[in-house]
């Protein structure tokens, strides 16, 4: 009951946030860029889709909020990820430059999937701006329900008739190191699992850079290009400090979205009500 009581509180919270996360001033560095549509004025998941406006102001890249940004900034970038993972429109991007906007871009990937009632698959990627600088982009999706998730990770445990072996991160774990370890997990059990401390930045960035790098070092071109990530957050679980990475090689990455079911859809519509006014 209290359980329950602490998630209907967050929930809360996390929908008064989404409410204003779409009016976020446009041209700001290491802002989101605005994606409502006043025009319309209607409400639900499902307008996003129908919204004749919406084409044209869905933005090509979300930025993560940077060092300056509270870090409720992170809730309104996990309403906009999800939003744009349901409008059928194709990827949601979030650029991330510095060890802090990585660390959210993270942590609102992980809420998005939490609360949104569906995983978000993502895959990252080493990005050169100009200056010689790099960052770090997310190319993420909502292409199935946890239902389709645990169905697919159960399989595999059962091809290996046992539990993958869990990595887990520190602020001292080397970026290249951890991505060779994950590479070559991946490489001889098919999958990858890796323990982060969600409110870690350090930690958090570590795990971006490794998943950013993995391309690079997988066994083939084609298998880096199909690496992709799931993050598991539970916030009512006792261990909630904890987030897990799930790493594996999807050969569908156009999946069809008939495997997001009705009840996940219904779910999302009561998770982001009135994001569009």
């Amino acid at each position: 009951m209290v359980a329950q009581a602490v998630l209907n509180i967050l929930q809360a919270c996390f929908d008064a946030t989404i409410q204003l996360c779409l009016r976020f001033p446009a041209g700001v560095e290491g802002a989101m860029v605005s994606v409502g549509c006043p025009a319309c004025r209607v409400r639900g998941s499902f307008a996003l889709a129908r919204c004749r406006n919406f084409s044209n102001s869905r933005p090509s890249l979300l930025w993560s909020p940077g060092e300056l940004a509270s870090e409720e900034q992170v809730d309104r970038l996990a309403g906009k990820i999800g939003v744009l993972c349901r409008d059928g429109e194709g990827l949601c991007i979030i650029g991330a430059r510095g060890e802090v906007p990585t660390a959210r871009a993270m942590r609102a990937l992980a809420r998005a999937s939490e609360l949104g009632k569906s995983p978000i698959e993502f895959k990252a990627r080493w990005q050169e701006d100009e200056g010689g600088q790099r960052s770090i982009r997310f190319y993420a999706e909502m292409p199935y329900s946890w239902t389709e998730f645990k169905r697919r990770w159960s399989r595999l445990r059962k091809q290996l008739k046992t539990d993958l072996p869990m990595l887990s991160v520190t602020p001292h774990t080397g970026v290249h190191k951890l991505a060779t370890a994950l590479a070559s997990q991946q490489r001889q059990k098919g999958a990858a699992v890796i323990r982060l401390n969600y409110n870690n930045n350090t930690v958090m960035s570590i795990a971006a850079k490794a998943l950013a790098s993995l391309p690079h070092l997988a066994q083939s071109e084609h298998l880096g290009a199909s690496l992709v990530c799931v993050i598991r957050w539970d916030v009512l679980a006792s261990d909630a400090k904890f987030a897990y990475a799930h790493i594996f090689a999807n050969p569908e990455d156009n999946m069809d979205e008939t495997l997001v079911k009705e009840d996940d859809l219904s779910n999302f519509d009561a998770w982001a009500v009135d994001v569009i006014r």
